[in-house]
């Protein structure tokens, strides 16, 4: 009985004394640093089922049955880093007239401002599905010089954040809910492809402005230290998810909950956390500890 109450002591005694002195100084930062984080800034289609938060379990909100989460699937790719999900239901980048009791523009909510003190590795930012749907085409024009602008300023508030390493820029899929049930889904709808043109148009501009800005800041003598590893990386989930060959499963998903707007199925979650997963571990050079099928890793890659 007075060797088990001795024994914890003596090892602590070990650990706080001993093994320093013969140098391990850094045992306990060790064991007490937490896993690099990956956050998401995004709307439904990242909000998903809400399984990621507290308060639902892992099947998320009833309401919202039959939609997946691609930030949990993420983590289960990437079990080196923890992913937060700071996505808000139908999020926009910029403020759409007549749309303030269905929307809410994201750098005004709390989600946008915890995802700016979460201190990430990696930051993926997936918005503008609502901005540019079918309903709010009538405000192109606004949109076109206000969404860059805002979008770019979200995107530039991340990269000044001293952790962050890295920027995934999404184009995000744009779909009309009538499509979904139906077989149009992977065809040029004439319509959506120009909202999808003015979209990528945008997400270009945006990435150009970002990779100077990363290039000043890398040839300062005051900032090139923590902007040496920084980078910005654009990414077209629209081709992804609308454009290629229709899969067996459906990947979108929509829900009779207010403002719920469309999501994404299981399926749908499952190629948009592998087609991150891959895109992370190659900008960052390390290997996927989980398997993803060869067949799709190498369309993944391309």
């Amino acid at each position: 009985m007075q060797l088990m109450l001795v024994l914890p002591l003596v090892t602590l005694m070990f650990m706080m004394i001993v093994l320093p002195a013969m140098g391990f100084t850094h045992i306990w930062k060790l064991r007490l640093r937490p896993p690099p984080r990956i956050v998401v800034l995004g709307d439904s289609l990242a909000f998903g089922n809400g399984a990621h938060l507290n308060m639902t379990g892992p099947e998320g909100f009833p309401e919202l049955h039959g939609r997946g989460n691609y930030t949990n699937r993420l983590n289960e790719l990437l079990q080196q880093f923890q992913v937060f999900n700071a996505s808000l239901p139908n999020a926009t980048v910029i403020e759409i007239p007549e749309s303030a009791e269905t929307a809410s523009q994201y750098s005004f909510t709390p989600e946008h401002n915890a995802a700016m003190t979460s201190s990430p590795r990696v930051a993926v930012v997936m918005l503008g599905t609502v901005d540019f749907s079918e309903e709010n085409a009538k405000y192109a024009g606004v949109l076109s010089s206000s969404f860059r602008q805002e979008l770019h300023n979200i995107a530039e508030r991340l990269l000044h954040l001293k952790s962050l390493q890295l920027v995934v820029m999404c184009v995000p899929p744009l779909v009309v809910k009538s499509d979904i049930s139906s077989d149009s889904l992977g065809k040029a709808s004439t319509t959506t492809e120009e909202r999808a043109t003015d979209l990528m148009d945008a997400l270009k501009h945006i990435m150009r402005d970002l990779e100077s800005i990363i290039s000043m800041k890398q040839m300062l003598d005051s900032s090139k230290a923590d902007w040496a590893c920084k980078k910005v990386v654009l990414v077209d989930m629209h081709k992804t998810l609308v454009l290629q060959p229709r899969q067996k499963d459906a990947l979108f998903h929509t829900a009779d909950a207010q403002n719920a707007g469309v999501g994404l199925t299981p399926a749908g979650a499952e190629v948009v956390a592998e087609t991150l997963a891959v895109l992370i571990a190659r900008e960052l050079n390390f290997e996927l500890r989980t398997q993803i099928a060869p067949e799709r890793l190498s369309k993944k890659l391309d």
